[in-house]
């Protein structure tokens, strides 16, 4: 499935939420996201990276 545009957002250091997508940015060499369903009838987020050593 490819991957639409995603930004990150800016989130301060106080913050509880917000910073997953900075973390995975920073640390993985590739990384994307695609909307799923899901089994109970809820919308979600899908989000896959690649790491290596």
């Amino acid at each position: 499935m490819a991957a639409t545009s995603r930004q990150l957002g800016a989130s301060s250091s106080s913050e509880e939420t917000g910073r997953g997508l900075h973390l995975v940015h920073a640390y993985a060499d590739d990384w994307g996201w695609f909307q799923v369903n899901g089994v109970h009838g809820g919308d979600g987020t899908y989000v896959w990276c690649e790491l290596n050593p």
